[in-house]
């Protein structure tokens, strides 16, 4: 992965090769973490041959639409 500065100026960072996944259940939520999880990448490091330093950010972003009776 790339982390990039805004171009457009902004004070955040981009992050390349980032996917966004649509879900519509809980259990969609869990199975995307567990695939994640799965495909995680770890390496020794100088202190330790063993090292599982590794970091995942999830965003999880919440749509509603009200139904409105009789439309």
């Amino acid at each position: 992965m790339n982390i990039v500065k805004d171009p457009s100026g902004g004070t955040g960072v981009i992050v390349k090769g980032l996917e966004e996944i649509e879900v519509y259940s809980s259990s969609d939520i869990f199975a995307v973490l567990e695939i994640s999880t799965k495909q995680r990448a770890t390496f020794e490091t100088m202190m330790n041959k063993n090292s599982s330093r590794s970091h995942g950010i999830f965003t999880i972003i919440v749509k509603t639409k009200c139904k409105i009776p009789g439309e």
